[in-house]
């Protein structure tokens, strides 16, 4: 789960330098901060989402054949690793608002700057 959220950070990071360019065009053609916020705040639930989906099968199958093992190791009928739904919100709570963190870092700072400063240290050359 660490990995998946650094893997996720350096994404939001990386996404928001590839579209650089197209953020200062979008903001020099009059797109309010917000709107751009909101494109950016979608990819990421969308990502998120995918990857938290994804994930909790995964995790149930190896937690599974974990306990299996252990039980059947000692004889006895414990359960040593469980899935609660409550953990599940706190864990995709917790994934959204990091990998938010992450995209809102970068977009404050491109925010800050106007459209032709943002279009020339983004521009493809």
């Amino acid at each position: 789960s660490v990995i998946a959220l650094v893997g996720l950070f350096f994404f939001a990071v990386m996404t928001l330098k590839k579209y650089g360019y197209k953020i200062g065009v979008l903001k020099a053609m009059g797109t309010k901060n917000s709107d751009v916020l909101f494109v950016f705040g979608m990819q990421l639930l969308t990502l998120v989402l995918v990857g938290f989906l994804l994930s909790v099968p995964l995790g149930y199958a190896v937690m599974s054949r974990v306990n299996a093992a252990f039980t059947s190791d000692i004889n006895s009928s414990l359960v040593f690793f469980s899935i609660q739904s409550q953990s599940l919100l706190y864990v995709f709570l917790f994934l959204v608002a990091a990998v938010a963190l992450a995209f809102l870092i970068p977009l404050i700072k491109i925010y800050g700057s106007s459209p032709v400063k943002i279009i020339r240290q983004n521009s493809k050359r």
